[in-house]
Parts: C-alpha cells; sequence; structure tokens
C-alpha cells in the first residue's frame, strides 16, 4: 500500500510509470490513489533517428475506481517526452474500461493524455462515471476518440449496486437500465479478446457494451461486491 500523503512537495504517486513496448493490462481493479493511473513515458523508449517510441500497448477491461474526492491525477498519460525527445506512439489502446467518481484532472487537461506524435491509437468503449471523460493530445490525428460515455455521466441506474467511494459493497456490473453503455460500444476485436472482465464474451446484445463489463441477466441477482483475484488498493 502507498500514502500520497507521504509525497515531497511537487511528486505524485503513479500507480504504473513504465516505458517499453508490446504489453497488456487487463483485468485489474485499481483502487484509490492520488498519482496517475498509468504514466507510460518516454523515459529510456528505444527509438530510430532523434524520437523515440512507445508502441503495442493494450490496456482494457480494467476498473479504475477512486476512494475520494481527492483523485485528481490522470488515469492515463501517454508519451510524456523526457527532456528535448519527441516520442512516437503507435497502437495504444485504451478500451472497455470503467472508471468511477475520478472528480478532477490535473491542469484541467481531461483523464486521457497522449503527446507528441500518435499512429492508430484509440480511446474507445470507456464508461466515466462522475468522472471528466475529457481528451487532450498534442495531434488529434492519430487518436481515434468515440464510443465513450459523456463528460461525469451519472451513476443513477448504471450499476446494479453503487454508492459513492463504498468500495468494498459496489457491484459495477450494468444494470438494464444503463442505456448509454448497452450495446453502444465498437467491435474491438481486431486487437483485444472479445470477452469482458469475468470472461463473458462480448457481444451478449447487438453491439458491445462500454465498459469493463458486459451486461448479464444473471448479474441483476447479486447486489454485492464483485472482486477480482487482481485488486490494487492505494490507501
Amino acid at each position: 500500500s502507498v500514502n500520497g500523503a507521504d509525497n515531497a512537495t511537487g511528486q505524485h504517486q503513479d500507480l504504473f510509470q513504465t516505458a517499453g513496448n508490446y504489453f497488456k493490462i487487463y483485468n485489474n481493479r485499481f483502487i484509490g490513489g492520488t498519482g496517475q493511473g498509468f504514466f507510460y513515458s518516454g523515459f529510456g523508449s528505444p527509438g530510430g533517428g532523434p524520437n523515440g517510441t512507445l508502441t503495442g500497448v493494450l490496456i482494457y477491461n480494467n476498473l479504475w475506481i477512486a476512494t475520494g474526492d481527492n483523485q485528481s491525477y490522470h488515469i492515463l498519460s501517454i508519451g510524456i517526452q523526457e527532456p528535448y525527445r519527441p516520442i512516437d506512439v503507435t497502437d495504444i489502446l485504451f478500451v472497455n474500461n470503467t472508471i468511477v467518481d475520478f472528480t478532477g484532472a490535473l491542469f484541467g487537461a481531461g483523464h486521457i493524455i497522449f503527446s507528441n506524435s500518435q499512429t492508430n491509437c484509440r480511446v474507445q468503449n470507456n464508461l466515466f462515471i462522475n468522472s471528466p471523460a475529457l481528451y487532450y493530445s498534442d495531434n488529434d490525428a492519430g487518436v481515434v476518440v468515440s464510443n465513450n460515455t459523456p463528460v461525469n455521466t451519472s451513476a443513477t441506474g448504471m450499476f446494479i449496486n453503487y454508492t459513492a467511494y463504498a468500495t468494498t459493497t459496489n457491484n459495477y456490473h450494468l444494470a438494464s437500465s444503463a442505456t448509454l453503455a448497452l450495446d453502444t460500444g465498437v467491435d474491438e476485436s481486431d486487437m483485444i479478446p472479445a470477452v469482458d472482465f469475468s470472461g463473458v464474451a462480448r457481444p451478449t446484445g447487438s453491439a458491445w457494451d462500454i465498459g469493463a463489463y458486459e451486461f448479464q441477466a444473471e448479474a441483476l441477482s447479486s447486489g454485492g461486491p464483485v472482486v477480482s483475484a487482481r485488486t490494487m488498493r492505494w490507501i
């Protein structure tokens, strides 16, 4: 566990801070934290010529859950360059994630940050509940941003069971009344497996659902928490 209050002035505690290429982050519950959820930087990244390269990273079917209203950093920062070195960002996917109760965004820029030059990157099918779905990039041409819920979508009617910051009792499966999320996503099976966080095949309806969970009628019978074997909790 990490206590963000112990950080020195001007520091922030990131859940992941890494470089490198070709890896996946999926089927996790990230709970709490006051830093960036995933800081994928250009530090030490290989690349030809003067540029570094970040490529081949798939981030999907994760839950990012805040535990208080002080959680104000980015969920995802991609390609932040080290001094004097631009970064080429290619084939980065942030899709079918559920983000809950992250009420702010550092610098007002939003929770999904791409910097520098991008090619074939996607921010799609993400469920932003009580969280800014704002997006920022130095070069928008290479990032497809679509089929995400609107900025600060209310939790009302979205989940089977929900109380703000009640991370141990909430059930983040989609409710039958979650019309903004049901059958409103796009097919991502060219890049990721067509299953949700629980292993349920996508789609169960006419199209993929938005968020980490595909709608299941049988899930409505359970109001308790859904806990993964891979849970990272910050306190």
